[in-house]
């Protein structure tokens, strides 16, 4: 709770405050669904990639450098 709380008050918002502005105005909305709908897309896919690891730390770890690497 308290990542959050620091996150939510410090730069968390700042990626969808940007978004919302980057874009023209004839097409804002339909650029803002397909930017949230990568940015949940690829949450839920390293969520599903990740939880077989979770009781594993070095398992955990090697996957996120295995990620990291990849992108």
């Amino acid at each position: 709770m308290l990542y959050l709380a620091f996150f939510a008050s410090g730069i968390g918002p700042v990626p969808w405050t940007v978004n919302s502005e980057i874009y023209p105005l004839a097409v804002r909305s339909q650029a803002n669904s397909v930017a949230t709908v990568a940015n949940w897309t690829t949450g839920g896919l390293l969520f599903v990639s990740l939880i077989p690891h979770c009781g594993q730390p070095y398992r955990l770890a090697g996957g996120l450098v295995r990620i990291s690497d990849t992108a």
